[in-house]
């Protein structure tokens, strides 16, 4: 199992300024495919309602594209595909002491 953070957040022309955590789980999941893995999501709200952080757990396959690859392309698909989720944008979570995104974590 791998988990992955990212952060979803509204830009200016946003179609929906906010959005809660529960909206943006069930969009993601509606979104889904098989491809992508997904076994769990959790979403909270971000230093502001126009933010959403997401940790999104995905079965471990050794062959297939890096979890991180794999949890950007379903939330880019649920941008591009849901009328809600217009005019967002999803990267990976931060580090607040760092500039570097975290790394998955990969679960026993």
């Amino acid at each position: 199992m791998n988990v992955v953070l990212l952060h979803l957040s509204s830009g200016p022309a946003a179609r929906t300024r906010t959005l809660s955590p529960e909206m943006a789980v069930d969009i993601l999941w509606a979104t889904a495919v098989p491809d992508d893995r997904l076994e769990h999501i959790r979403a909270r709200y971000g230093p502001t309602p126009e933010h959403i952080a997401v940790a999104m757990f995905l079965h471990e396959d050794a062959t297939g594209p890096p979890p991180m690859d794999t949890a950007l392309g379903l939330c880019h698909r649920a941008i591009s595909t849901s009328q809600t989720f217009l005019g967002w944008t999803a990267e990976p979570l931060v580090d607040p002491l760092e500039t570097t995104p975290y790394q998955h974590w990969k679960t026993p």
